[in-house]
């Protein structure tokens, strides 16, 4: 229960402000902070066929390394054709600690929005022909 309220609020944060220039980012924020592995829980969309079964976000996130730059290695399990492969998105670094930009089906803004020893909540907006998509994940 404390998981779907932590994504919806996360959710409602981010359908809100709809600006990736808004979405809060977790304060004091250091990417030693969520490097190593992590389980996707739960994923929450502002477009649900994304997330589902085959989906272009339907992903599972097994761990974050940090680079020599301080940008982000972030590997994720993707479902194709039935069967999971891993995949590596370099989230490079912006001037907000705690903000990262990578490419996948358009430009993508992922902010940690909040960050504990115990989980995390990435937001995560795509920019594809000036359409909007928003979805948070909770790890």
């Amino acid at each position: 229960m404390k998981r779907l309220l932590l994504l919806t609020v996360g959710l409602g944060l981010a359908w809100t402000l709809q600006d990736q220039s808004q979405v809060p980012v977790q304060p004091g924020f250091s990417p030693e902070e969520v490097t190593g592995p992590w389980n996707t829980l739960e994923l929450a969309s502002t477009d649900r066929s994304v997330i589902e079964e085959e989906g272009a976000y339907e992903c599972f996130m097994t761990g974050i390394a940090l680079l020599d730059n301080d940008n982000l290695n972030v590997t994720y399990s993707h479902r194709k054709n039935g069967k999971y492969m891993e995949e590596f998105y370099v989230a490079e670094k912006t001037d907000t600690p705690g903000r990262y930009t990578f490419d996948y089906y358009g430009k993508n803004y992922l902010t940690f929005v909040a960050v504990t020893k115990d989980f995390t909540i990435m937001d995560l907006e795509n920019q594809k022909e000036g359409n909007p998509l928003i979805v948070v994940e909770l790890h």
